[in-house]
C-alpha cells in the first residue's frame, strides 16, 4: 500500500480500529563497533545511549568477541552492577 509509515513508539491511535500490518526483519549482518558500543553503553549504565543503540537493527543478545569476556551479551554486563 501506499500509505505505509512507521509508528513511532509513542503513538496513540485516535481512531479505533486501526488497520496495522506487522513487518518482522531479520537482523542486519553484525556490525562489531556497534556490538561493542552496546556493551559499553550496557556495563556503564548508559540507558540513554543504549536505547538509542537498541533502536537501530542490532541483535541485544551478540556475544562479544573478547579473549577476558568470552561469551559475554550486553544483558550480562547490564546484570553487573
Amino acid at each position: 500500500e501506499n500509505d505505509a509509515n512507521e509508528i513511532p513508539d509513542d503513538e496513540v491511535f485516535a481512531f479505533v480500529p486501526e488497520k496495522v500490518q506487522l513487518v518482522v526483519m531479520e537482523f542486519c549482518p553484525p556490525n562489531p563497533e556497534e556490538e561493542e558500543e552496546m556493551m559499553w553503553a550496557a556495563s556503564g549504565n548508559d540507558t540513554a545511549w543504549l536505547e538509542e543503540l537498541l533502536k537501530r537493527p542490532l541483535n541485544p543478545m551478540a556475544i562479544y568477541k573478547d579473549e577476558d569476556m568470552e561469551g559475554m551479551t550486553a544483558l550480562h554486563y547490564a546484570a553487573e552492577d
